[in-house]
């Protein structure tokens, strides 16, 4: 009779901290911390609207800040795509491309926002039509004010995602911070001066001051920027068109006006941001679909 021996593997688990563990807890209080007082920006004034106006205004202030945030969208969808980009580059050090994807990103987002900006604030009287409750027209200058709040982000680029993957991190916390406690002074005089437009406007103040110090930050740490002369000749555009269609109406229902004047105003847009060649991007995508329907 033979007898074999049993043998139980066990397997062992070797456990160690990296080295650089307090760099990394550092980092990550600093990006916790600054995000939540970034989300004061966009919930503060709807807590502080009621302690100085009817409860109702809060209703009004939050259609109008929805329907602005559409204009946002293109940026959700690009940072998932370009913060991996951005944090590899400048790991790499390598800020040649760090620039190109900046600017690129910067016009790119300008160009899809600003026809967002223009169909959204041209066609606002309709579209609050469709909604069929007459007093929450007064939200349309919070929809106007906070539409160029959000122009103003998407003129950023890969900026914040610049800032966050470089050795200066901690000055996105600091900007972080004094945006909160700004929007909330901000709030309280001009909520108290002014009802709901002034909680559009006081974010309006505080998103294009601290975006002009982010810029003005990395010009002065990396010698980058976003902007060039395209981006000039786009914001005339978008002015121009928005001053040639913002009396202009049409008397059938609100669907067919906003049909009707989206179409124009979408076909206008496209045919000058093409023939002055804003964006290599989007001036390669339209020649591609038209040769395609060719």
């Amino acid at each position: 009779m033979m007898f074999y021996a049993s043998y139980v593997y066990k397997p062992t688990f070797k456990f160690s901290l990296p080295s650089n563990l307090k760099e990394i807890i550092s980092f990550s209080l600093y990006i916790i911390v600054a995000g939540s007082a970034a989300g004061v920006l966009l919930e503060i004034d709807k807590f502080m609207i009621p302690q100085m106006e009817k409860i109702a205004q809060v209703a009004y202030y939050s259609v109008g800040i929805y329907i602005a945030s559409v204009i946002a969208i293109p940026t959700r969808a690009m940072q998932q795509i370009t913060s991996p980009i951005t944090a590899k580059d400048m790991n790499e050090n390598n800020i040649g491309e760090v620039e190109k994807l900046y600017k690129q990103t910067s016009i790119n987002l300008l160009v899809i926002g600003g026809l967002f900006f223009l169909l959204i604030n041209l066609n606002i009287a309709d579209l609050y039509e469709l909604i069929n409750k007459p007093e929450f027209t007064k939200g349309i200058w919070v929809v106007m004010i906070i539409s160029l709040s959000k122009l103003m982000e998407l003129a950023l680029g890969t900026g914040n995602a610049i800032l966050l993957n470089s050795k200066y991190y901690k000055v996105f916390f600091y900007l972080s911070l004094a945006m909160a406690f700004s929007v909330i002074f901000l709030n309280k005089w001009l909520i108290n001066l002014i009802g709901i437009n002034g909680a559009a406007i006081a974010t309006l103040i505080v998103v294009v001051v601290y975006s002009v110090a982010k810029i003005i930050y990395l010009k002065g740490k990396l010698n980058i920027q976003p902007f060039d002369g395209n981006t000039f000749k786009l914001v005339v555009i978008i002015s121009i068109i928005f001053a040639a269609f913002y009396f202009w109406n049409f008397n059938f229902h609100p669907i067919i006006n906003i049909g009707i004047k989206g179409l124009i105003i979408s076909a206008l847009y496209f045919l000058l941001i093409n023939k002055m060649h804003i964006s290599k991007d989007i001036n390669g995508f339209v020649s591609k679909y038209i040769s395609r329907n060719d």
